[in-house]
């Protein structure tokens, strides 16, 4: 299951236990329901993070398509936790084509384009230059 809040994590929970309860009035087969929580942690970026990231992407020459939306995304493995403990954003490559008969990025058939990393390393190179004492308020 995924949630983008604590209050619907408590509502998928609670109507999946109700469910194997109503299953087993109704069939009589026992169901134990585990539900691990935080496997793949949201990614909360910080505002003022996106700020400089977006900053930096201008610097490097990088058109900036799309902004994160305010609320949390599930698109991390971890990322998300190392967020949960220091202010920062996760941002995303496009590397794609962006023709229409294109591979998805987890098709086999997916052609990653190596040469949409090389504006990264600038991007990467402004952030790191960047006194984030000042630039980023916990």
């Amino acid at each position: 299951m995924r949630w983008l809040d604590h209050d619907a994590r408590v509502r998928c929970e609670k109507d999946l236990r109700q469910i194997a309860e109503d299953v087993t009035a109704k069939t009589g087969v026992g169901i134990d329901v585990c539900v691990e929580n935080d496997i793949r942690p949201l990614v909360h970026n910080a505002a003022p993070a996106v700020t400089n990231v977006a900053s930096a992407c201008e610097k490097a020459g990088l058109t900036v398509a799309a902004n994160y939306p305010p609320m949390p995304l599930g698109v991390s493995d971890d990322f998300g936790c190392y967020l949960d403990h220091v202010p920062g954003a996760l941002f995303l490559v496009g590397c794609g084509t962006g023709h229409d008969d294109q591979a998805d990025l987890h098709d086999p058939k997916f052609d990653f384009r190596e040469e949409a990393l090389l504006p990264v390393v600038d991007v990467l190179e402004l952030l790191a230059r960047q006194d984030f004492s000042l630039a980023v308020n916990p």
